[in-house]
């Protein structure tokens, strides 16, 4: 999960940057970085995560937030995103970890800012931000959350913690 300083920090840059008609910026308490995606599980799905998850030996790990994407392509925006690198080693046990789980499986670990309602320009966004190193952190635990749909955003909910080593 993130810290909350680093929550602080990029909400504060997606809102001054971002806040334009046609994009949502993701508010600060549903800021993550997302490692997989499911679209529904049962209960005894997700206690088979939870053991997987639980008997995984991972240390913890540094990140740093750099730069800005658009996912599916800049050309045609749906979701502005920070990239969240690691260390080659760090990637490929987190893209080990992420088979073994299933699911939709992202091809770059991410925090996404904001998503994009309606067609906007924002090239001199990508252009002055390419760049732009946000901040490093260590992770110290990988979080499993449920997705719960409402309105005006989507809840949160954890439904368990693996604490890194």
């Amino acid at each position: 999960s993130l810290p909350e300083e680093v929550r602080e920090d990029i909400f504060s840059f997606s809102s001054l940057a971002l806040s334009k008609p046609g994009i949502k910026v993701i508010p600060k308490e549903n800021l993550h970085i997302t490692l997989n995606f499911f679209h529904s599980l049962s209960k005894e799905e997700v206690e088979e995560k939870e053991q997987l998850i639980s008997s995984l030996k991972l240390p913890s790990f540094s990140l740093t937030l750099k730069g800005i994407g658009a996912f599916p392509s800049f050309s045609f925006i749906r979701v502005v995103y920070i990239p969240a690198i690691v260390s080659k080693e760090v990637k490929e046990t987190l893209k080990e970890v992420s088979s073994s789980l299933g699911g939709e499986v992202f091809s770059s670990l991410h925090l996404t800012i904001a998503r994009v309602k309606r067609k906007v320009n924002l090239s001199s966004f990508f252009e002055s931000y390419k760049e732009k190193s946000f901040l490093s952190y260590q992770v110290k635990e990988l979080v499993f959350y449920q997705s719960i749909l409402a309105r005006p955003n989507p809840l949160y909910k954890a439904l368990f913690v693996k604490h890194l080593e």
